[in-house]
């Protein structure tokens, strides 16, 4: 006799994981009621950032400041997702562009995601995917940075900085 077929239940591809273990350990939760706002234990950075400005500098001390260069930096309790523009040339394509154009966008334009972790003032990132195939191999990577309020600022002195140069991005807390 053959054995009955197991069944097998698939999530769509878009559903996230399940978590079998919560990330931060568990504390006794009090009971609310609907005029107390449930209250939040997110760390400093937790949070969506938008860039404000980015200076470049060489090695030679000459800076670039790139201003209004859209982007987003987004960090939860353990992992972090950015999304950029390089230039602070982003027009919107003509109605039939080039395959020119198509490529200097597709250069300009950073994502990339992964985990990160804080010690004192470094941002240590590990890329889990990213645009950029070569970013992967280039993980980890760190950033030095300064929290005042809502204001960060990001230092990046390695990895896709220029040689003996660094990128600064400024940002501001959106939410």
């Amino acid at each position: 006799p053959r054995a009955p077929k197991a069944q097998v239940t698939r999530r769509p591809r878009h559903s996230p994981p399940r978590r079998r273990h919560p990330i931060r350990p568990s504390e006794p939760q009090q009971e609310q009621t609907a005029a107390e706002p449930k209250v939040s234990a997110r760390g400093p950075l937790e949070g969506v950032w938008s860039i404000t400005e980015a200076i470049v500098t060489s090695a030679d001390g000459t800076s670039t400041t790139i201003e209004g260069q859209p982007g987003l930096y987004m960090f939860t309790d353990r992992y972090y997702s950015t999304m950029l523009v390089e230039t602070d040339s982003h027009l919107p394509f003509p109605s039939q562009p080039t395959d020119e154009e198509r490529l200097a966008a597709y250069d300009n334009f950073i994502a990339n995601a992964g985990t990160y972790e804080v010690t004192d003032s470094t941002i240590t990132v590990d890329i889990t995917v990213s645009k950029n195939p070569n970013a992967i191999t280039q993980r980890p990577f760190s950033y030095e940075y300064e929290l005042e309020g809502d204001s960060l600022t990001l230092t990046l002195r390695a990895a896709f900085a220029p040689r003996d140069g660094s990128i600064q991005y400024r940002l501001v807390r959106l939410e």
